[in-house]
């Protein structure tokens, strides 16, 4: 719950990294708005890998973020959750873990555990309808779980009888939503009101004489009860597919409320610029609800949402318990022009060009390029459809909504798309790119009736695009003759040469291309950067080879 200042190194709770950053409409669009905050380069420390733990110091305020342009995932999320905040979401940060892949389990030779458990973030809103939305910045995935909140309904106050005969005004919950009205029960003046005794209560009894005990099993001395419990439970919950209980039975009802698609393990705090709440629930994020400021049932009962700041009740409290966020202001910086563009992606042309040549020439293989207009043209046309579909939902897809419109009536157009996206041609593969099978929050909201309608429209736009480029031929008509092109786009997160170069060296079909050996192979590589607000760029490289049909 505490990170440390990113300049004065002074201790400060969570909700101080967190701001309200109001940013163009444009970036207000939730998918423009993850495609926005994903092209922004991840780097993660060596320290928080290694431990799988986020470091006190491991937090960065949105204006450091955006000075540096590089950051963890929770650098990310901050950035994330404060555009949200300035557009007037009801917004929160979500720390929990996920599972990941372990390198160093694998390089070991250990084939039993291959992945780990590791801290993660990601941003929480809630919207119209009960629903809560899950925003991933690493992957630019929205997951959306129905009725996982209620929005709190305004108290009345009643008048209670009190024993003195006079009338105290107290808050109350009035009539019930229902409008059932309030029971009132009257007891008499010698009446005993009913108890409930548990098994403490029963044991806690006075007994005569000695009460005979039942018999335990003694454990072995050398293993202990509560460590080999813990194993259990671990082990179980590596087996399960979610969590294994909830306190809730109507979050888990197959086909209306179950979410069984989230890449999370647990979630264990959440806060905002206010205040942060503790987890008392099940670790699962799909099996609670995330009302924050309910009360507990009983009184005295434990609250499903721990808060860090209790409600303060006077001056001396607010002095103590105040703080202020890092960065009042939020500074931008615009989108690079265009004449910066352009050289960028040619030095970056250059650069890769000469990678690939000395590669090559230290197997004694020589390289040529082919650079024709007409091929680097419909390159660039191709990864333009990319970026831009990129930028669309696939939730507001129109011809996955449809009712009645199944794969088999899809045009050609729509079909090539989705196999874009997915990069498989499987029918399985495609319709399982819509994930959240219970349906969209913001189909819900009022405010996104606009955003539902423009995204619909840009897909059915880019679906036409995509069947005119399909058949107008492609590549083919600037494929050079007696020769078959093959080659793969591939989309970055930031526009540093050297880092690009690298990412490309462990790239297996880069590699592929590297070792080619046929005569008269020649290679085309075409980079395409789309500049975006904060001098963001999304950067788009197309390898291409063209070899023999002989080869």
């Amino acid at each position: 719950s505490v990170g440390t200042h990113p300049q004065t190194m002074e201790n400060l709770p969570l909700m101080a990294f967190l701001c309200n950053i109001i940013t163009p409409e444009e970036y207000t669009r939730p998918s423009a708005l993850m495609h926005w905050i994903n092209c922004i380069t991840f780097e993660t420390t060596s320290r928080q890998e290694r431990s799988g733990e986020i470091p006190q110091d491991g937090w960065k305020d949105p204006q450091t973020f955006l000075f540096t342009r590089k950051g963890p995932v929770q650098d990310h999320a901050l950035l994330l959750c404060s555009v949200l905040l300035g557009a007037k979401k009801d917004a929160f940060i979500c720390k929990g873990t996920v599972w990941v892949h372990d390198e160093d389990a694998e390089n070991e030779g250990r084939t039993k555990k291959l992945a780990r458990l590791v801290e993660h973030v990601w941003v929480l809103t809630r919207e119209q309808g009960d629903w809560v939305t899950f925003w991933e910045p690493s992957t630019r995935e929205l997951y959306h779980l129905k009725d996982r909140w209620k929005k709190l309904a305004n108290k009345k106050k009643h008048k209670k009888v009190a024993a003195d005969g006079e009338e105290d005004e107290q808050e109350g919950s009035g009539e019930e939503e229902d409008g059932a009205a309030v029971v009132i029960h009257e007891e008499w003046d010698n009446e005993i009101p009913d108890m409930a005794l548990g098994t403490d209560d029963i044991e806690a009894l006075p007994t005569v004489g000695r009460m005979p005990k039942p018999k335990t099993r003694v454990a072995p001395k050398k293993v202990n009860p509560r460590d080999k419990m813990k194993q259990d439970m671990l082990r179980q919950r590596e087996k399960n597919k979610m969590a294994p209980r909830t306190q809730n039975p109507n979050l888990l009802q197959e086909g209306e409320t179950l979410v069984d698609w989230l890449p999370y393990d647990s979630i264990d705090v959440v806060f905002n610029s206010q205040n942060l709440w503790s987890n008392r629930q099940n670790h699962h994020p799909a099996c609670i609800t995330f009302n924050f400021d309910e009360e507990p049932e009983e009184e005295g009962g434990e609250r499903l949402w721990d808060p860090l700041i209790q409600p303060l009740k006077t001056e001396e409290d607010k002095k103590t318990y105040h703080w202020m966020p890092i960065n009042m202001e939020v500074v931008i910086d615009p989108a690079l022009k265009f004449d910066s563009i352009e050289r960028r992606q040619q030095e970056m042309v250059a650069e890769m060009e000469e990678n690939m040549r000395l590669s090559r020439g230290k197997r004694g293989m020589d390289t040529y390029f082919d650079k024709s207009e007409k091929l680097l043209s419909q390159l660039d046309a191709f990864l333009r459809i990319l970026e831009q579909m990129r930028k669309l939902d696939i939730d507001m897809c129109p011809w996955f909504n449809e009712a009645g419109y199944s794969y088999e009536n899809w045009k050609p157009g729509e079909r090539y798309l989705m196999k874009l996206r997915c990069g498989s041609e499987k029918k399985e593969d495609v319709l399982n790119q819509r994930y959240n099978k219970l349906g969209c929050a913001f189909g819900s909201s009022t405010r996104y009736a606009q955003y539902i309608k423009e995204t619909e429209d840009m897909w059915r736009k880019l679906a036409q695009q995509a069947e005119n480029y399909a058949n107008s031929g492609g590549f083919e008509g600037a494929v050079l003759r007696g020769k078959t092109l093959t080659g793969f786009p591939a989309h970055f997160c930031t526009s540093d040469k050297e880092e690009v170069r690298s990412y490309l060296m462990g790239m297996s079909e880069y590699q592929r291309m590297m070792e080619n050996l046929a005569e008269g192979t020649v290679f085309t590589i075409h980079c395409r950067m789309f500049a975006m607000l904060g001098g963001v760029q999304s950067l788009w490289i197309y390898i291409a080879m063209q070899e023999p049909h002989n080869s």
